[in-house]
């Protein structure tokens, strides 16, 4: 609706294919794209038809999902922060926030938030047990 009203568009108007977007949700629901991807790639549906899976390789837009991967950069990420660490491990919760966002990053915005935090947390709590 918002996309309708942004190009003064009306709901008869919409040109994309319903295989494409249910292309694209297939993809967000299977992981191989973050929501905040998922968007961009439905506005540029919604604007040119593109074909989501080849739009997504031809951009390199796919998902990081490698648990090694992440599990790699998140280690580097902890090492590179010991005071952060330290904040977690005494009971600050909230940092989280901010080795998810950093992993965010370092991986290009590409990363699974929800696994990121899940390796980040398992990486964290077995320092807890040190």
């Amino acid at each position: 609706m918002r996309l309708l009203k942004e190009r003064n568009r009306e709901p008869g108007q919409v040109d994309f294919t319903p295989e494409h977007l249910a292309d694209l949700i297939r993809a967000a629901e299977e992981g191989k794209v973050n929501d905040r991807t998922a968007k961009a790639i439905f506005e540029k549906i919604f604007d040119e038809d593109v074909e989501p899976l080849a739009y997504m390789e031809e951009h390199n837009l796919t998902a990081v999902n490698d648990d090694s991967l992440l599990a790699e950069a998140a280690e580097k990420l902890i090492i590179a922060n010991p005071n952060s660490v330290e904040e977690y491990l005494n009971g600050k919760d909230k940092v989280m926030g901010f080795f998810v966002g950093r992993l965010m990053k370092e991986m290009k915005g590409k990363a699974n938030p929800q696994s990121a935090q899940k390796i980040i947390r398992e990486k964290l709590e077995a320092r807890k047990n040190r």
